[in-house]
């Protein structure tokens, strides 16, 4: 189990980093959503469908850019949806979306059991629509909290996200080695790492989408 769900940080990892490539270079992606995410046989991550994508001009607008708004409603922004001016944050919104998907193998659909879908699609809700596990680790609850902040400014860049996952991540490395040496001197034998499949890891985002 441990090593299942560090394949789904790894997962969300590799899609920040993707995300912050294009963010570095100035491109704006408008359509980050589980179905344009997926694996080559090589079990490598790939982002799908740019045609929405956009080079951002160095001049912004009351803090954005002017852009039709684009997206796919369950993951858009609320100033994607409000029509309102909008840059970078709102694909970390949209990533924030994702992280919740790989996080708790569920479809973006399961927040409308406390929203309705009007109220999401027409409204910006001060709080987070989707449901946070308890059982999460607490710096991943406040991961997505903070890249699902109604507020673009208090969102993070990605390349913040990339960093707090890599620093968990090298934080569950350290974990699994530690137990995988305890074992080894308990048993006096080699505890084999176990291979994550690339159908397995491709299982983790394949959610359904609106």
């Amino acid at each position: 189990m441990h090593n299942l769900f560090r394949a789904r940080i790894q997962v969300a990892h590799d899609l920040a980093s993707a995300i912050e490539y294009m963010h570095d270079r100035r491109i704006i992606n408008r359509d980050i959503k589980s179905a344009n995410i997926g694996f080559c046989a090589q079990g490598v991550l790939k982002c799908y469908d740019f045609g929405l994508s956009r080079f951002l001009p160095e001049k912004m607008v009351d803090g954005g850019y002017e852009m039709s708004p684009v997206g796919t409603k369950l993951f858009m922004a609320p100033e994607v949806r409000a029509k309102k001016t909008y840059g970078l944050p709102a694909d970390v919104y949209s990533y924030g979306v994702v992280l919740w998907q790989v996080l708790s193998l569920a479809s973006p659909r399961d927040g409308l059991a406390t929203h309705s879908r009007a109220k999401i699609e027409e409204e910006n809700l001060k709080e987070c629509w989707l449901p946070i596990c308890s059982c999460w680790p607490d710096d991943l609850q406040e991961l997505v909290r903070v890249c699902l902040a109604s507020n673009p400014r208090a969102r993070p860049s990605m390349t913040q996200v990339r960093s707090i996952l890599d620093g968990y991540l090298q934080g569950l490395w350290s974990t699994t080695d530690q137990q995988r040496r305890k074992r080894t001197l308990l048993h006096d034998s080699t505890v084999e790492e176990s291979h994550i499949t690339v159908e397995s890891k491709t299982s983790l985002l394949t959610q359904e989408d609106l």
